[in-house]
């Protein structure tokens, strides 16, 4: 074997020797071997005390080649530097902003397409004659960059298809105090959790009755036969006025088990986790026959108290303020006291967000699942056996078609619950009840009469219903009423006989007693955010700073100038409501 190459080198090997013993020792003598083949030999000796034989043709083809430089083509944006400098200039002058602040009507657009990008570069970058449209999207950034076909875009226009948003909120210059106060209340029912219970209340979007239940722009995520796809109507056409129905919703927050308890916020601070999610219950009911209101509301809060409270002393109410939620409203201070009188509270808060950020309300979540469950759903406005809605019928007198048209409705609803039924949130159960249009509200059933006394309530006018008189009196001694918030606690009066007679029993009682009052945001003048902006004391620091007068961080509440009863904790909104409290409740 003077004369030899890789491959009969090996195969002179194989024929010769096996691999290594367990102990690395070779299993055959090496023979005597001439001097080429030595040479080669003495090459391979240490792979085959190793175990493993590698000829010099194996390790050469083991070599990972090195890419070539500039290899292919030279990409478009270093050939044409201005390329990218035009995609940038013609995309930012059709964004979102700046089609709002533009002065012109001509040639508008909001957004660019891929195309017109194409278009304007071909007519603005010299050289360029042709270009095609998925050469512009690699130059942005990618969709998801989780996904692999993310490598195939360069990244060089900081711009892409965007996706639809509808989180923009009406400016609150008091957002933040607002929400600093929610989380104090929050925190405060997780201090005291066996004590508290928060319900988070709001009413959904209106459900059609006739045409489709939601708008037909919901997306539908569930899965349908070839050929029995759903077809709805090109428009969204009501099948009559008032063909509605209203699910107002109460969610419980409750933690859950084996979540901590305690945490820190961004500035390292200790403060209490809460819940966002709970079970849910949904009552379905027609404005038209039943109207949504405070009295509905409290109605629908008994039973739910009947069933989760648990013996709870302490209930926080998370509302958006609307006009059935109304902190300023008398109306709703009435029935929120006869609430707080028949479940034996010891404080009831209802507090809210500021105006236009009732999107964070917990409960607003649940709607857009529900919603889901109601795309391409059509609710029927018919009867059984008819074709024409009741509302149609020309030859129906007015008490007929009020007849027809509730029990239209019942069957709408209870077909509306059916698409609910079994549903669930973040794994909590959603409860929905139905309340018939032939039903009767309970326990209270008054509405109207205490809207139309107290809507224009007057010192005469009040002594002409004294039962209602004696009830804005009881909330007047034991309320604490401030801007966006009104609380009713139990006194410690010996001549007040409720609280005389049903004494206050929970130590989160006493804990806000001892503070003199719910803890009102503190401004720390410590910190200082990265912003300009300013920081609150977290809700054990204001527990444990001394008491400050409600609302003095507020902005609205400066602004106002409005000041406090002298007499109870009324905080005024207006100079008429000044003038009316203290004719009708202080006599002066």
């Amino acid at each position: 074997m003077d004369a030899y190459d890789d491959d009969s080198l090996d195969s002179w090997l194989d024929a010769r020797f096996d691999f290594v013993d367990g102990d690395g020792n070779p299993l055959e003598v090496l023979p005597t071997l001439t001097s080429p083949q030595s040479q080669a030999v003495k090459a391979v000796i240490p792979g085959i005390l190793s175990g493993v034989v590698c000829s010099p043709r194996k390790e050469k083809k083991r070599r990972i080649q090195e890419p070539r430089l500039n290899a292919g083509r030279k990409p478009l944006a270093e050939k044409f530097p201005q390329l990218v400098s035009a995609v940038k200039e013609f995309v930012c002058s059709n964004g979102y902003k700046a089609d709002a602040r533009r002065r012109t009507s001509t040639a508008r657009s909001c957004g660019s397409s891929l195309g017109q990008v194409r278009d304007h570069v071909i007519n603005s970058v010299d050289g360029i004659e042709n270009l095609s449209t998925s050469t512009v999207r690699r130059l942005l950034k990618p969709p998801s960059q989780a996904r692999k076909a993310g490598n195939l875009y360069r990244g060089l226009v900081d711009a892409k298809v965007a996706s639809k948003r509808n989180d923009v909120r009406k400016e609150n210059i008091d957002a933040h105090f607002y929400a600093a106060r929610m989380r104090y209340r929050l925190e405060f029912s997780m201090e005291f959790e066996e004590e508290a219970i928060v319900i988070s209340s709001d009413c959904m979007n209106k459900v059609n009755v006739g045409g489709l239940a939601v708008s037909r722009y919901h997306q539908l995520r569930r899965v349908f036969p070839a050929d029995d796809r759903p077809n709805t109507p090109d428009h969204d056409f009501p099948a009559a006025k008032g063909y509605k129905i209203t699910p107002s919703g109460y969610m419980v927050l409750r933690r859950q088990e084996g979540s901590e308890h305690e945490t820190t916020d961004k500035l390292g601070r200790r403060v209490f986790t809460f819940p966002r999610t709970g079970p849910a219950y949904i009552y379905n009911r027609v404005d038209t026959f039943r109207p949504v209101n405070i009295q509905s509301h409290v109605n629908h809060l008994d039973e739910v108290l009947e069933k989760e409270a648990g013996g709870r002393k302490v209930l926080i109410l998370s509302v958006d303020g609307g006009s059935d939620w109304n902190p300023k409203s008398c109306v709703v201070h009435v029935f929120l006291s006869r609430l707080f009188k028949r479940h034996n509270l010891d404080i009831l808060c209802l507090t809210t967000y500021g105006p236009g950020q009732s999107a964070l309300n917990m409960i607003e979540h649940l709607w857009s699942p529900l919603s889901d469950k109601l795309s391409a759903v059509s609710l029927p406005a018919v009867l059984p056996g008819e074709t024409v809605p009741p509302s149609n019928q020309r030859d129906l007198t007015s008490a007929e078609r009020q007849r027809k048209e509730k029990v239209m409705f019942d069957c709408a609803q209870q077909r509306l619950a059916s698409y609910w039924l079994g549903s669930s949130f973040n794994g909590h159960r959603v409860h929905v009840e139905t309340d018939p249009c032939d039903g009767q509200d309970s326990p209270w059933d008054d509405y109207g009469e205490v809207h139309a006394v107290l809507k224009s309530a007057t010192k005469k006018k009040m002594t002409d219903h004294p039962d209602l008189l004696a009830e804005l009196q009881f909330v007047s001694q034991h309320c604490d009423r401030r801007l966006g918030e009104f609380t009713l606690m139990k006194c410690q009066e010996p001549s007040c006989d409720d609280c005389r007679r049903n004494p206050p029993q929970s130590l989160a009682y006493n804990r806000v007693q001892r503070h003199g009052g719910m803890p009102s945001p503190v401004i720390d003048a410590t910190m200082d955010s990265e912003d300009g902006g300013r920081h609150y004391f977290t809700y054990r620091q204001a527990m444990g700073a001394p008491r400050q007068l409600p609302d003095e961080a507020m902005g609205l509440f400066r602004r106002l100038d409005l000041g406090r009863c002298p007499l109870c904790r009324y905080m005024f909104t207006s100079k008429q409501d000044k003038k009316r409290h203290m004719s009708i409740l202080h006599s002066s």
